[in-house]
């Protein structure tokens, strides 16, 4: 029998469409779906379960859990409200730091500088970050934040 309860993790598409992606946040019947990095508020109504959340392959080492995902470079803040930045900016360092990089990238865009500030402020209070600066010209100019871990 093929469970049908959606849940954060899982891969959902909208009903009548090609489109999917995966699910952030399900809150009693509306659900956040991650597609293409935008997120959008959909009723539960609208959307069908297509994948489960992925088990998590995870090898011991020493106590600490590593996981068999691709490791990122940069983070994409695009699109996101300054209240929804620090997880997601805390998490991405975090995994950073884990996997040996020294340099990351923050794509906040240009926009009205809110977001960026936002960004900068967290990394401020960040103890993991030994500096960060604005991308130069090649790099993403000022829609993106190049940190130093």
């Amino acid at each position: 029998m093929i469970d049908t309860e959606i849940v954060s993790g899982d891969i959902a598409r909208l009903k009548g469409s090609n489109t999917s992606g995966e699910v952030m946040h399900v809150t009693g019947e509306e659900l956040m779906l991650n597609i293409n990095g935008f997120t959008v508020r959909v009723p539960l109504s609208e959307v069908e379960k297509i994948q489960s959340k992925p088990k998590k392959q995870s090898l011991s080492a020493g106590g600490v859990e590593l996981n068999d995902k691709p490791v990122q470079l940069s983070l994409d803040l695009r699109g996101k409200y300054s209240y929804e930045v620090k997880e997601l900016l805390e998490r991405f360092l975090y995994d950073s730091v884990v996997n040996g990089l020294t340099e990351v990238s923050i794509i906040h865009g240009k926009g009205s500088g809110k977001l960026r500030e936002e960004v900068r402020r967290q990394l401020k209070e960040t103890n993991i970050v030994k500096s960060y600066r604005a991308g130069n010209w090649n790099e993403g100019d000022a829609g993106v934040t190049i940190v130093e871990l």
